[in-house]
């Protein structure tokens, strides 16, 4: 990701409630001056805004069916029709 794109306002958005993207903007404006281009993004990301990324998800991955909700629809039976009672 370019340094300059990540210095423009309308490049960067907060999504969330009033008080949690208020904080954001603060740390961001606070910190941004720390972003180093050699690291990379998601580590800029953390330190700078000061908080602490969820790293992989421990849940196996080989499983399909653990994968999300949506991706289960797969396994649905197709064919038999519902109804609702």
């Amino acid at each position: 990701m370019s340094l300059k794109l990540i210095w423009s306002s309308s490049s960067c958005r907060f999504l969330g409630s009033d008080s949690g993207v208020e904080r954001l903007r603060a740390m961001w404006r606070k910190n941004c001056k720390r972003w180093m281009r050699d690291k990379p993004f998601s580590e800029n990301l953390a330190h700078v805004l000061d908080i602490q990324l969820h790293g992989p998800s421990s849940i196996q991955k080989t499983d399909p069916q653990t994968e999300c909700g949506i991706c289960y629809a797969q396994y649905l039976p197709i064919g038999n029709p519902t109804s609702v009672r």
